[in-house]
């Protein structure tokens, strides 16, 4: 993948959009109003991944989106175990749990619906991104596909870097 570096070409992008993902339209426009093909495909963890120059980043590179607090907090408590074994799987790679539609001002202030106490909730969040290297972070519906197409461009950036580094050690 060596290109030129810091000159990611965003037409050899395709967005993976998992099979299971039902409200990924967002997504999908601002994807295509770049140019930038999006095809559907099953993904063994997370809803988002990308193919550059034909390779395949999925088991590298993935977004799992959460559309408000309150689905989150359905993952951290009904939906616990099936949630860390998702997490599990992910844990070798890039992985960004990208909820919409909450901040964690929002959870510190109790502002959301669920009966999940806030600092639980906040304790629950934070240990998961130390406990299975995953990042966690927040945006509006309108920014979120924003926020995933600039985590694929800067993580091509960086993998560019990384292999020409490489390249400069030989």
């Amino acid at each position: 993948m060596t290109k030129k570096m810091n000159k990611i070409d965003t037409e050899n992008i395709k967005l993976i959009i998992d099979t299971r993902e039902k409200d990924f339209f967002h997504f999908k426009s601002y994807f295509e109003s770049k140019g930038i093909e999006c095809i559907r495909q099953g993904l063994k963890f997370g809803d988002y991944s990308f193919i550059y120059f034909g390779e395949d980043y999925s088991d590298r590179f993935s977004i799992e989106r959460k559309n408000s607090l309150e689905e989150i907090s359905q993952n951290l408590t009904v939906h616990r175990e099936r949630f860390k074994r998702e997490l599990t799987k992910a844990k070798d790679s890039f992985f960004v749990i990208l909820i919409e539609n909450g901040s964690y001002n929002q959870i510190i202030s109790n502002d959301y619906t669920t009966k999940v106490h806030p600092k639980s909730f906040l304790t629950s969040l934070l240990s998961l991104q130390l406990e299975y290297n995953c990042r966690i972070d927040f945006a509006s519906k309108k920014y979120a596909p924003i926020m995933l197409f600039n985590w694929i461009y800067y993580y091509l950036r960086n993998e560019d870097k990384k292999a020409i580094n490489k390249e400069n050690l030989i």
